[in-house]
C-alpha cells in the first residue's frame, strides 16, 4: 500500500500545523524547503496562509467583508501586515484589500505564481 503524500506545514512563531496534499502544494509552490518539510515565517500571517490553502483547493478565497484597521507593523521585520481586526493603527480600511495584500506577500514567499 502507497503512503499518502501528506506534508506538514508549520509557522514559527504561532505554532499553528497544517497536513496538506504535498502533491498538490508542490503543483503550486516553487519553493525549496528543507527535510523538514514548509516553514512559514514569523512575519507571515496565518490567516493568509489559511486563505492559500482555501485557494489551493477551490482556486478562490473567500475574505470576510468587514472594515478593519490599517496595517499593523511588524517588530520583526517592520513590514508585516497582520488580519487582526483591532490593531493599534488608526483608519478603517477594506478587509478585502488588507486580505489581497497579505495573500500577495504570502504568495510570493511560496513563489506560488497563480496565488
Amino acid at each position: 500500500m502507497r503512503s499518502r503524500d501528506i506534508i506538514k506545514i508549520s509557522h514559527v512563531s504561532s505554532g499553528r500545523q497544517w497536513w496538506i496534499s504535498g502533491h498538490l502544494f508542490r503543483s503550486q509552490s516553487f519553493a525549496v524547503w528543507n527535510d523538514g518539510g514548509p516553514i512559514l515565517r514569523e512575519q507571515d500571517s496565518v490567516d493568509a496562509f489559511e486563505l492559500f490553502i482555501q485557494w489551493l483547493y477551490t482556486r478562490k478565497y473567500e475574505e470576510e467583508n468587514a472594515r478593519v484597521s490599517e496595517f499593523k507593523p511588524c517588530a520583526a521585520s517592520g513590514s508585516n501586515l497582520s488580519l487582526s481586526k483591532r490593531t493599534e493603527a488608526s483608519g478603517p480600511m477594506d478587509w478585502g484589500l488588507k486580505a489581497a495584500v497579505l495573500a500577495w506577500d504570502l504568495g510570493r514567499y511560496l513563489e506560488a505564481e497563480d496565488f
